[in-house]
C-alpha cells in the first residue's frame, strides 16, 4: 500500500507538473484568440472566419510540435461582444491533425480596458466554461520550447500582463487513461515583464471537496508560493485505501516553497485525523532534483489501529524522461485499542482506547516511474524490518507467526504496468 501511494504521488506529482505548464499555455492562448477577436468582424460569418485561419497559423508556427502546417484546426462556433469591453467565443475546440480533440470550452468570455491595452498594461477578466484538457494529446501535439519563445517575443511588446478575475468552472483533465472531472480554479494572476515575475493572488483550485489555495509570486531565479488550506477529501483517498469505507475524515495542511530556483526551501505540515506530518526539504528546480524529510508525530488514521511516529527521508530526481525516489523510513508504532465491551457505535471511542506497545520499524526502497506510451509505469523494490513481530508482523507472514526475537524481514517488488493492475510480491527471508 505504501508502494502504491509513492508510486501514485510520484506520476501523479509529475503529470501535474506538465499540466500546470499546458494550462498556462491553454489560458495564454485563450487570451491571444480572444484578442484577434476584438480586432476582426465580431460577430460576422467573415469574422469567425478570420479569427479561426489566425490561430491555425499561430499554432502551426509556435506551438505544434513539428511545424510544417500539420497542426490540426481550432474551430470557433459563434463569436459575440464589442471592440472595446471584450468578447464572448462560443463552443471552441482545438482538434490535432489527426482530427483529436485535444482542448475544448463550452464557452471563453474575456472582457478587457483599451486604455490599458494602449498603455501596455493589459488586464483581462477571463472565465472558461466546461473547458476539456487531454494532456496526452497535448504532450504529442505542443513543442513546449518553441512556443515559450514565441510567447516570450510576444512579451516584448507589452510591459505587464494582469488577469485580474480568471475563472474556470467544470473542467475535465484527461490524462493515462485516466479522467479527472469537475475541477475548478478561481483567483488572480500578473505578470511583469521588467521585474521576470508570475503573481498568483489567492489561486483557489478545487476538484471534487478537495480543495488549495496557492498564492505567492514566481521569478526567473526565485519564488516564494505559499500552499494554503490544503484539503484532501475522504472520497478522494479511499481511492488509495483497500478498505471502501475509509478513510473518513480529511487530510488538511499547508507548504510553503520559497528560495532561489536552484535551492528553494519546503516547509509544511500535514494533518491527518490525529497526530501530524511535518514536512522540511528543498527542490533543485535547475537540476531537477529534490530532498524532503516527513516527521511522523503520532500519526493515525481513523481506520487503522497503528499509530507511528518516526521519520521517512527521501531524495527524488528527474532525468531521462524518468522519476526516481530513493526513501528510508524508521521509527515505532503502537497499537490503539478500543474495549470490546464497548458498542460500536459509542461516539469517541478512540478517546478512551487503552494504548499498547508495539515496535520498531525499518525500511528502505528505491521506486522509479516513467510514462509509457502516455500511462505511467512504476517499479519498486523495497526491504522492511521489524523490530518486534507483533500483531503488524502477523498481517505479513501469517498467523501462525509466533513471537521471536529474531526482528523479522520482508523484501518486496512492487511493480505497475501501463494500464495494467499493480502487482506486489513480498518474501519473507529466512
Amino acid at each position: 500500500m505504501i508502494g502504491t501511494r509513492l508510486a501514485v504521488f510520484q506520476a501523479v506529482r509529475r503529470r501535474w507538473a506538465r499540466g500546470f505548464a499546458i494550462a498556462a499555455a491553454v489560458v495564454v492562448g485563450l487570451v491571444v484568440v480572444a484578442l484577434v477577436a476584438a480586432r476582426a468582424w465580431i460577430g460576422s460569418e467573415r469574422g469567425r472566419r478570420t479569427v479561426e485561419r489566425k490561430a491555425d497559423e499561430a499554432i502551426a508556427r509556435h506551438v505544434a510540435a513539428g511545424g510544417g502546417g500539420q497542426a490540426g484546426h481550432v474551430r470557433i462556433g459563434h463569436i459575440s461582444g464589442s471592440l472595446v469591453g471584450g468578447a464572448t467565443l462560443d463552443d471552441v475546440e482545438w482538434r490535432d491533425a489527426a482530427g483529436h480533440v485535444a482542448v475544448r470550452a463550452r464557452r471563453v468570455q474575456a472582457r478587457w480596458s483599451a486604455a490599458r491595452a494602449i498603455a501596455k498594461r493589459p488586464a483581462i477578466e477571463l472565465r472558461v466554461e466546461a473547458p476539456v484538457v487531454d494532456l496526452d494529446r497535448l504532450a504529442g501535439d505542443v513543442d513546449f520550447d518553441e512556443a515559450a519563445r514565441w510567447l516570450g517575443h510576444e512579451g516584448e511588446h507589452v510591459d505587464a500582463v494582469t488577469i485580474t478575475r480568471l475563472d474556470v468552472e467544470d473542467a475535465t483533465v484527461r490524462a493515462g487513461g485516466a479522467q479527472l472531472g469537475g475541477v475548478a480554479l478561481h483567483g488572480a494572476l500578473a505578470w511583469d515583464r521588467s521585474a521576470g515575475r508570475v503573481r498568483a493572488d489567492r489561486l483557489v483550485v478545487r476538484a471534487g471537496d478537495s480543495s488549495a489555495t496557492v498564492s505567492g509570486t514566481l521569478a526567473r531565479d526565485a519564488v516564494d508560493l505559499r500552499l494554503a488550506a490544503l484539503r484532501i477529501a475522504p472520497a478522494d483517498l479511499r481511492r488509495l485505501s483497500p478498505r471502501a469505507d475509509a478513510p473518513r475524515t480529511p487530510i488538511a495542511g499547508e507548504a510553503r516553497l520559497h528560495g532561489p530556483i536552484g535551492g528553494a526551501t519546503l516547509d509544511g505540515e500535514l494533518r491527518p485525523d490525529r497526530g501530524r506530518i511535518v514536512l522540511a526539504g528543498v527542490v533543485d528546480a535547475r537540476h531537477r532534483r529534490a530532498r524532503l524529510r516527513a516527521t511522523l508525530d503520532d500519526v493515525e488514521a481513523d481506520y487503522t489501529p497503528a499509530v507511528l511516529a518516526g521519520t521517512l527521508e527521501a531524495r527524488a530526481a528527474l532525468a531521462g524522461g524518468a522519476v526516481t525516489l530513493d526513501w528510508r523510513a524508521r521509527g515505532h508504532y503502537f497499537r490503539r485499542v478500543v474495549d470490546p465491551n464497548l458498542p460500536e457505535s459509542t461516539a469517541r471511542a478512540r478517546d478512551v482506547a487503552a494504548v499498547r506497545p508495539g515496535g520498531r520499524f525499518d525500511g528502505a526502497g528505491r521506486l522509479t516511474a516513467r510514462l509509457v506510451s502516455g500511462a505511467p509505469a512504476a517499479r519498486m523494490r523495497f526491504s522492511l524490518t521489524v523490530a518486534d513481530p507483533g500483531q503488524a508482523a502477523r498481517l505479513l507472514a501469517g498467523p501462525d507467526l509466533r513471537r521471536a526475537a529474531a526482528p523479522l524481514v520482508v523484501d518486496g517488488d512492487w511493480r505497475l504496468p501501463p494500464r495494467g493492475a499493480a502487482t506486489l510480491t513480498l518474501t519473507r527471508r529466512r
